[in-house]
């Protein structure tokens, strides 16, 4: 089985975090305000994410290779080491 993340994965979600809030593409995690995700306007986000290029193809070759696929995304980012 194929288990994966649509964020940046299947679609660009970071561009639309880019157009809607300012966030820069290389922001991790991504500075949002609580809640985002799970708001209206979140999951309008996921939704008008565009699929990036060869994703579908991929997933779908994989997915009938590996038995299936599952979809992840976590609700919680884990902390960012700072190395400290």
């Amino acid at each position: 089985m194929l288990i994966c993340d649509v964020c940046n994965t299947l679609a660009d979600v970071n561009g639309v975090l880019a157009r809607l809030l300012g966030v820069r593409p290389d922001a991790y995690p991504a500075p949002v305000p609580e809640g985002f995700f799970e708001s209206p306007e979140g999951l309008r986000c996921f939704r008008s994410a565009r699929p990036l290029p060869g994703a579908a193809a991929l997933v779908r070759r994989l997915s009938s290779r590996l038995g299936g696929l599952a979809y992840g995304n976590p609700t919680r980012t884990p902390p960012v080491s700072t190395g400290g």
